[in-house]
């Protein structure tokens, strides 16, 4: 892989970097510092998006704005095609 590319990374190291479990991970609030974040762009033409609260059952509803805000340093770009 590139630099630039992106990968998911394994179920352990995502418990152990985020503190979540895979299926409820919040995509705020990770455990360690500096995580990178990334957002999609097509999430920005929406009214609101749903992420979740680090619950399986449970989820947050903000506007892409808001996600912005609260993902410091979030990367906007196509990553979804």
């Amino acid at each position: 892989m590139g630099d630039k590319d992106v990968a998911l990374a394994s179920e352990r190291d995502v418990q152990r970097v985020s503190g979540f479990r895979v299926g409820a991970v919040s995509v705020v609030g990770f455990r360690r510092e500096g995580i990178a974040g990334f957002v999609d762009q097509g999430l920005l033409e929406l009214d609101r998006v749903i992420i979740s609260s680090g619950r399986p059952d449970a989820g947050l509803a903000l506007t892409p704005q808001d996600l912005l805000r609260a993902i410091e340093g979030a990367q906007v770009g196509d990553f979804a095609s």
